[in-house]
């Protein structure tokens, strides 16, 4: 996405998110104002976050990895350079170490692919933009 990110982590304390981000917020924002002449925030917004049991997982990560598709970028997840989708489905490594999902998440690789390309309930994308707000 050209101005956020949407990330799933499993943090080790309650607040290693809201740190973590303010850290990261800051130091990058402060280095891209520099280098382009800048002032303010980088990001489109503060960060939201919402919790997700076993059971949302699955729905949250399609969420995540369709977005691009969403957006009108590319016709499926898995065609996003920078997204995830291509790691679960075709196991190809990038920048960032991800876990492996499929421990979480009651589908396996090869059904992965066919769960994400499939068209969202729009009761459920409601539902996440809805609760996607701290």
């Amino acid at each position: 996405m050209n101005n956020h990110v949407h990330l799933i982590v499993i943090p080790e304390k309650t607040d290693s998110m809201s740190a973590t981000f303010c850290v990261v917020n800051t130091i990058f924002a402060r280095y891209y104002n520099e280098k382009y002449g800048r002032i303010g925030h980088f990001w489109n917004g503060r960060y939201y976050s919402v919790m997700l049991d076993e059971n949302h997982l699955a729905i949250g990560a399609r969420y995540v990895e369709k977005n691009p598709v969403r957006a009108g970028f590319v016709k499926k997840a898995e065609e996003w350079e920078w997204s995830s989708a291509r790691y679960h489905i075709f196991s190809e490594k990038g920048i960032l170490k991800l876990d492996d999902i499929f421990k979480y998440i009651q589908l396996s690789k090869s059904k992965w692919k066919t769960y994400i390309n499939t068209e969202e309930d729009k009761k459920e994308l409601y539902l996440i933009r809805k609760n996607n707000k701290t």
